[in-house]
């Protein structure tokens, strides 16, 4: 359940850095120390010791650092969890604090703004709010001063306490609890006092009479509910986290779709080289029948047949023998001549 969250711009000097000792000198000082932290400035950081943990983590698609750091009660059975994001380029803050009770937690403690958030937001890096800064203390204000301050349009609420003699609450109390989320201001009256919360939109709501602890815790829940409503919903690292694993089972799903289409382009493209090749090998078959009817058509003509004529043109049979013979006549008869042997049987089979 969430207890505490703001939302607050920094100036050009606040960076990673000092987040980080803002981070760590907080640690330092305090029971959420960490005997045996080595942090080495990486990207991806998760560190466990007794019963806290401490995660920082570089969202460099959202262009946030991110901390969160998680501690438990044994003895309580509750769970702290304390959030910051650090966005780079608009240069914000989100402070976001958490307490998860188990059923059987023993009892539910009055709940402190964290030193981390009170550290940073009480630092020179801390930018106002129009022309109102940050405070943990009360304003008294003139009406004619109040009424500047509308004009300004803070984004922060405006808690204003009307006074006779005195408030309906502890103003310094009621700004200690509210700091970052609310400005809490002391406007002098002849009335009854009273108090009021005014927003940037111009809406307004009023508190009926009750007892002081009920009227801070009321005051406070209405601007934290606020609050939570315009920025954080649920533990804000964790929905940067969930944001990127849906952001690569996306892109993982889009490359799985790719590789799909450029399966099944190949697989096409491999089945027509099959049918390409079956072409292939039945013009191969057709040809080798060709072939073998070929050969069985000379080897009809008859083994001893060496040469053939038309037997319609004597004239041209006549005019190749004598050819032949000629042939025969040039050849030198002391050396053997393959072609002799051809010459002779062609003139054999045809006298």
């Amino acid at each position: 359940m969430i207890q505490y969250y703001a939302h607050v711009q920094v100036n050009d000097s606040f960076n990673r850095q000092v987040l980080l000792k803002f981070l760590f000198d907080w640690m330092a000082n305090s029971k959420n120390k960490m005997e045996y932290l080595n942090y080495q400035n990486e990207d991806s950081f998760i560190y466990k010791e007794n019963r806290k943990i401490l995660k920082i983590e570089n969202f460099k698609e959202a262009d946030t650092l991110g901390i969160q750091f998680t501690t438990s009660d044994n003895y309580k059975k509750i769970q702290f969890v304390v959030e910051v994001m650090y966005n780079i380029i608009n240069q914000t803050l989100d402070l976001g604090f958490y307490k998860e009770l188990k059923v059987d937690s023993r009892y539910i403690e009055a709940i402190s703004i964290p030193n981390l958030f009170v550290n940073l937001l009480d630092s020179e890096y801390v930018l106002p709010d129009h022309s109102l800064k940050i405070l943990k203390e009360p304003r008294f204000l003139s009406r004619k001063q109040l009424t500047e301050v509308y004009q300004d349009l803070p984004q922060l609420p405006l808690i204003i306490l009307t006074k006779k003699d005195r408030c309906l609450v502890n103003p310094f109390s009621l700004a200690k609890r509210c700091f970052g989320l609310a400005h809490v201001i002391c406007l002098k009256t002849d009335k009854q006092p009273e108090i009021k919360v005014h927003y940037s939109k111009g809406n307004w709501i009023s508190f009926p009479w009750m007892k002081e602890s009920q009227l801070i815790k009321a005051c406070y829940a209405e601007v934290l509910n606020d609050s939570v409503q315009e920025h954080a919903q649920s533990y804000m690292f964790d929905e940067l986290l969930k944001s990127r694993l849906q952001e690569e089972m996306s892109v993982s799903t889009e490359l799985e779709n790719y590789y799909q289409v450029s399966v099944q382009e190949i697989s096409q493209e491999v089945e027509e080289y099959r049918q390409i090749q079956k072409e292939l090998m039945t013009e191969m078959e057709q040809l080798k029948k060709k072939k073998e009817k070929l050969e069985r058509e000379v080897l009809a003509l008859g083994k001893d047949t060496l040469f053939v004529t038309n037997e319609n043109n004597p004239e041209k049979k006549e005019l190749l023998l004598e050819l032949i013979k000629k042939t025969l006549r040039s050849l030198n008869n002391n050396e053997i001549y393959r072609r002799e042997d051809v010459c002779a049987s062609i003139l054999k089979e045809n006298s």
